[in-house]
Formats: C-alpha cells, structure tokens, sequence
C-alpha cells in the first residue's frame, strides 16, 4: 500500500533527529503530503508517527486542494 518513498522518508527523519540532537537543537521534523485517497493518507500518518520517538516525524501535515 505505500509507495517506495516511505522508509526513505522515516530513514531521513530518524537521520535529521540524530543530526539535530548532536548539535543540541530542539527543532522539530515534519513531513507534508498532498492530499490522497483517506486509506493511503490515513495508514502514511500513523506509520510515519508511530515508533521510537528517535525515528517519528513530529509534525505531520497534509495538503487539502480543494477546486
């Protein structure tokens, strides 16, 4: 159900917290995506959000187009 990007996306995130942590940042990490069918958007959201907290994305944002 994901696409490829996914674990790229929460290696990254995980990779960004560790950099951060080493030079005593507190900035978050977030991850925006455009908007998509709610099965697919939804089970992103919790994967990406669920875990160590060393590996989460702390903000998850979705854009919603409407025409």
């Amino acid at each position: 159900m994901f696409a490829d990007h996914t674990a790229y996306v929460k290696a990254a995130a995980r990779d960004i917290k560790a950099y951060l942590r080493g030079v005593n940042s507190g900035a978050l990490v977030g991850y925006a995506a455009v908007d998509g069918e709610p099965a697919f958007r939804d089970t992103l959201a919790h994967y990406l959000t669920c875990g160590d907290e060393d590996i989460v994305v702390d903000l998850y944002g979705r854009s919603h187009v409407g025409l």
